[in-house]
């Protein structure tokens, strides 16, 4: 059972797709949730999203 989530924040949606590559270094990309992705760039969530990452 794994129990475990990463739940990050960005300012405005900025260094999401950063904060993605960091973590999914050693954590599961399915256990990661990069938050406060408010952009109006759907691109940019698009980025993040590819990566196998949740976003809030």
């Amino acid at each position: 059972m794994r129990l475990s989530v990463y739940d990050n924040h960005t300012t405005l949606g900025t260094m999401g797709a950063e904060q993605a590559d960091y973590l999914i270094d050693g954590v599961r990309p399915e256990d990661i949730i990069i938050g406060h992705m408010v952009i109006q760039d759907v691109e940019v969530i698009l980025d993040v999203l590819k990566r196998g990452v949740n976003v809030a």
